[in-house]
């Protein structure tokens, strides 16, 4: 006998004690490693998944579980070879065993013979069956990886097309009106006139500085560099850069956070993460509202949370927010719009520090994006 087949563990699922005993005493003749056996269909499931058996004899009718369904979550749980004992075959069973990946079947009583062809067939059919479905899952890994690239590539050919051409076509235009009217702008319009380039121009370096951080983190050229940093002092940064888009809405910003809380991130990464999620509270935040930047902490993790008493999300929008193959991008409060790439680039780098990102909201009731990151470097 093959000592490869010497080692396999089988499990016997049969009701009628003589036949059970009349196998077993074969399945030990033969050197297989005899497990246990079962009177029922549940206890058959229960040993299985204690045991892990190789292979199951199981009977098709059985007390408490029909011996089919017994067989389909044993294979499915503990990927064991299931071998079908039946007093009849017919066409039908044979089908319907097919169906729940049953690997071979024997008519009872069986014989030594036909017991051991039986179990070398399931296990040869079990493992060409493993291999299948190992490589339907890896094509199904690489269809969603394409699906991804090519909505990863049209998001950014409709940036380039719509949300960067805009804005250039706008400074470009407003700076051939400034050149062919100089003479007759008085000084009191200059300043205005700058500070609608100065925006324009603000509103463009950020949108290309998202693409580029984009760009190197779809191809694997970001230079990760995870080190402890002062979340408050992260905070306290973006508020102050953000802090004229709120007060030109009257949107009061707030930071509740214990100057000594730490995360363990890349803080590129960490900065980008906050100027996103304010600049959507600001923007989705109406006049005289408020966003509020808090933070707790549990043994693990500190969870950073920006909160605001904007128009919020309606639920079936709150899906779409982090995928790149859906639209998300809304117009603010003020008719402010986006590119819908932010809270994309939020998940990517909350993942990439080792943390998860949620949202919280409700229609009128404001919004609470939730991101939490290690607090310390995580051990290998």
């Amino acid at each position: 006998m093959d000592k490869t087949l010497s080692k396999v563990k089988v499990l016997i699922a049969e009701d009628d004690f003589l036949i059970a005993e009349e196998i077993s005493r074969i399945i030990k003749k033969l050197g297989y490693q005899l497990i246990g056996v079962a009177s029922n269909g549940v206890k058959a499931v229960e040993m299985a998944l204690k045991q892990k058996p190789d292979v199951v004899l199981m009977d098709i009718i059985m007390p408490k579980m029909d011996g089919l369904d017994a067989a389909r979550q044993i294979e499915s749980a503990c990927s064991a070879a299931i071998i079908i004992l039946t007093a009849h075959e017919s066409h039908d069973l044979i089908e319907k065993a097919g169906e729940f990946g049953i690997a071979a079947y024997l008519t009872k009583p069986p014989k030594p013979e036909e017991i051991e062809r039986a179990v070398y067939i399931a296990l040869a059919r079990h493992r060409d069956l493993a291999e299948s479905r190992r490589l339907i899952r890896e094509l199904e890994d690489h269809k969603r990886q394409l699906k991804e690239l090519n909505a990863t590539k049209d998001k950014f050919f409709s940036i380039i097309a719509h949300d960067l051409r805009n804005p250039v076509s706008a400074l470009f235009n407003f700076s051939q009106y400034l050149e062919s009217n100089i003479s007759t702008i008085s000084n009191e319009e200059l300043p205005q006139y700058i500070s609608i380039m100065k925006n324009t121009a603000n509103g463009l370096f950020g949108l290309l500085d998202e693409l580029l951080l984009w760009a190197n983190l779809q191809s694997n050229h970001y230079e990760f560099k995870p080190a402890l940093l002062q979340v408050a002092e992260e905070a306290n940064t973006v508020v102050n850069l953000l802090g004229a888009n709120a007060a030109r809405k009257k949107v009061h910003m707030a930071i509740n956070i214990d100057p000594e809380t730490q995360v363990f991130a890349d803080h590129n990464m960490l900065h980008t993460i906050l100027r996103n999620l304010v600049t959507n509270a600001i923007k989705f935040t109406p006049s005289n509202g408020s966003i509020n930047i808090n933070s707790s902490i549990n043994h693990h993790e500190v969870f950073i949370n920006v909160e605001d008493t904007g128009i919020g999300i309606a639920k079936e929008n709150m899906e779409k927010l982090f995928r790149i193959d859906q639209q998300s991008s809304t117009l603010g409060t003020e008719g402010e719009t986006g590119t819908g790439l932010g809270l994309v680039l939020c998940k990517e780098m909350v993942e990439r520090n080792n943390g998860k990102i949620w949202v919280e909201s409700n229609p009128g009731q404001g919004t609470c994006f939730t991101f939490a990151l290690p607090k310390q470097p995580q051990k290998n």
